[in-house]
């Protein structure tokens, strides 16, 4: 079986010229997005940057975040490691008018169990 960013490539080499409005193409694109997209940004990027809906506090964002790690990895020897950067997109008003760095360490906090396991990744 080819790596995840082999396959990406190819996949990204023959879709030129589709049209997005092919269901197929389509279909086909939003699996490779989610396969090999992971694998690609993180061995090419230095900073992958996640962006939520979800409330920071919820539980949900840190699990999408160990989840892409996880499939970003997958199969990648010795990646050098990406910083990460999570957005809180559509924040309360509440929460927009604290400074970045304290809702940082409010997250770190909350989910302090996880970030060690992401720091793996």
């Amino acid at each position: 079986k080819l790596p995840k960013r082999v396959q990406a490539l190819q996949w990204f080499k023959s879709m030129l010229g589709q049209t997005s409005n092919d269901l197929k193409w389509a279909e086909t694109r939003r699996e490779t997005v989610a396969s090999a997209f992971p694998v690609l940004a993180y061995t090419i990027s230095s900073v992958v940057v996640y962006i939520t809906r979800t409330n920071l506090i919820n539980a949900e964002s840190i699990q999408k975040c160990k989840e892409f790690a996880l499939r970003a990895t997958d199969g990648v020897q010795d990646p050098q490691r990406p910083a990460l950067v999570l957005i809180h997109n559509q924040a309360s008003l509440k929460e927009s008018k604290i400074e970045s760095a304290e809702l940082t360490q409010r997250f770190q906090t909350l989910h302090a169990e996880s970030m060690r396991e992401l720091n793996m990744y």
